[in-house]
């Protein structure tokens, strides 16, 4: 690797991971109250960037773990702390994130409880079997009015941890019914002198739990939102239309829900039927002389959590599809980068590469990761930089057998991510370049 690319490497890949994509927000005037009467959205969305804040571009593949109480149980809020890192790493379209339920297989099968998972011992073992680089887990406490999150990311080949991450959310209604103390739990006992107080008569009214409702009405919850590029409402870049899909835990896959999109502001209307947390994506095919997904056209995801009683404003930064023009043009299907691992078109070292600048004032990162076919998985890096320059010639040596590169392209301007590259094949399409080099 080349010492000279590390540093501002590394500080643009901070940067990066520190303000993530997609984030849901509340378009309205900043609370001066406390963080932690926020909101729950805020703070989950704090312990996600704090998560991933020092992870290193190789470094993809990450499972999360349920959280444990400080008595080492795992609870209902501690499921539902690791389903909601799990959303929010996915929907950040930069990790591979392990199904949970595999991960409760594996530990079920190999008799491992959360807390031997700290271990060094332990960590290395789950990180073998299922093929990670990263475990991401923690405890809660229950500190009265608040619950305290402390998690950590520990690296899988050395046991080591990585980073730690904290969040403190309110005990709001959502809340107290995962740690069993919703209202019902703090309504006043029954009397000792022969009577009963009004509020335990009134227990029997109890509100039935929020977690899997679904709405008594065709309408559903109304989601509000827009779409934005560089911090301005899309529509100031292109009138076209979006495409709108939300994945949902309980079914396990992506739906294209009912919703409504304006193109003249960018702004949409999603109608979800149950409660939930959801992750979105949004694609506007903004670029008519290609297909969906090509250079000139724009992506981005965000996440929210829907109730009867509040629904959130969702704000999406959308990225636009970089356009790379050597060594091959990714505005058509490209011959070979869907082909087997071994068969990826071969290059002539040094490489050059060359793309059309996303925006003015715009600073690309770059990174070359040796990757091994068989089982796939990305090695080091062997090239990569920062420069506001939109091409770059690289020296690369020539590949092994049974090993091709990986080349990736991000685009920043004024600390948000504005585009990247996207390449398509005979089958599918994915988030980067990949080739082999030869002499």
């Amino acid at each position: 690797m080349h010492e000279r690319f590390i540093l501002p490497l590394l500080a643009s890949l901070v940067l990066s991971f520190a303000m993530p994509q997609g984030t849901a927000l509340a378009l309205e005037k900043p609370s001066s109250r406390p963080a932690a009467d926020q909101g729950i959205d805020p703070q989950f969305d704090k312990l996600a960037r704090e998560v991933v804040a020092n992870v290193a571009p190789q470094k993809r593949k990450i499972a999360v773990i349920e959280f444990s109480d400080m008595n080492g149980r795992v609870t209902n809020l501690g499921k539902f702390i690791a389903e909601e890192l799990t959303t929010r790493l996915f929907s950040t379209g930069r990790f591979e994130v392990i199904e949970r339920q595999l991960i409760t297989r594996v530990l079920k099968e190999q008799e491992l409880g959360m807390t031997g998972l700290l271990d060094e011992k332990s960590t290395k073992k789950v990180g073998a079997i299922l093929g990670v680089d990263l475990l991401v887990t923690g405890t809660t406490a229950d500190l009265g009015t608040t619950v305290k999150i402390n998690a950590r990311t520990i690296a899988t080949d050395t046991g080591a941890v990585y980073s730690v991450a904290s969040a403190v959310l309110p005990k709001n209604d959502q809340i107290m019914k995962l740690t069993g103390t919703g209202a019902e739990d703090r309504a006043d006992p029954v009397r000792t002198d022969g009577g009963s107080s009004q509020a335990a008569t009134q227990t029997a009214k109890r509100e039935p739990s929020r977690g899997t409702r679904t709405q008594d009405n065709a309408k559903g919850i109304m989601i509000k939102g827009g779409l934005y590029f560089d911090g301005k409402p899309l529509s100031n870049y292109t009138k076209a239309s979006a495409t709108l899909r939300i994945y949902t835990q309980d079914l396990g896959k992506w739906v294209t829900p009912a919703y409504e999109y304006d193109p003249e502001t960018a702004t949409f209307t999603l109608h979800v039927i149950a409660e939930g947390s959801y992750s979105v994506n949004a694609e506007v095919d903004a670029n008519g002389t290609n297909p969906e997904r090509y250079p000139g056209d724009y992506k981005g995801s965000g996440h929210f959590s829907a109730w009867f009683t509040t629904a959130p404003v969702v704000k999406i930064d959308m990225e636009k599809i970089i356009h790379l023009i050597e060594p091959q043009d990714n505005g058509k299907p490209q011959a070979g980068w869907g082909a087997w691992c071994f068969n990826k078109v071969q290059l002539g070292t040094p490489v050059r590469f060359s793309w059309e600048p996303v925006e003015k004032d715009v600073y690309y990162t770059y990174t070359v990761n040796r990757t091994v076919c068989s089982p796939f998985a990305q090695k080091e890096m062997v090239a990569g930089d920062t420069t506001t320059a939109t091409s770059v010639t690289l020296d690369l040596p020539p590949n092994n057998d049974g090993e091709i590169y990986l080349l990736k392209i991000e685009a920043r301007k004024n600390g948000r991510s504005v585009g990247s590259i996207m390449v398509h094949g005979g089958n599918g399409y994915g988030w980067d370049y990949r080739f082999r080099a030869v002499k």
